[in-house]
């Protein structure tokens, strides 16, 4: 009896040490992954700093709209995202035309409906 709890006490001891040693290889793991990311962020905090401040205090919007424009390809995403705009407008007429036949659809079944309750023997 003496021994089986040994042997168990043991294999606790065993995987204990094992989850140790699991977390020491992740702790070092992430502990690269973070020198390898630091001169990643020194130059973009360098290259955060290069920018006028005028751009800095720039609303999100604006930026994007000068981050869109230089890109060389700025001028076509424009065009593509007021074409979609354009499709999405579009579409939201047709939903709400839609929405107004329904509803003048259903108010005429309302009104037979109350004509008939009005006229029961019709």
């Amino acid at each position: 009896m003496i021994a089986t709890k040994t042997i168990n006490l043991e294999k606790r001891l065993q995987a204990a040490a094992m989850k140790e040693k699991e977390k020491q290889a992740e702790l070092n793991e992430k502990g690269k992954m973070k020198e390898k990311l630091t001169p990643e962020i020194e130059k973009l905090s360098k290259q955060l700093n290069m920018l006028p401040p005028k751009q800095l205090n720039m609303p999100p919007g604006d930026r994007q709209k000068r981050e869109i424009n230089m890109l060389p390809y700025g001028a076509l995403a424009q065009e593509c995202i007021v074409s979609v705009l354009d499709c999405h407008q579009k579409m939201l007429a047709r939903k709400q035309e839609e929405w107004t036949r329904l509803s003048q659809v259903l108010e005429n079944i309302n009104q037979l409906l109350r004509g008939k309750a009005a006229f029961p023997g019709k």
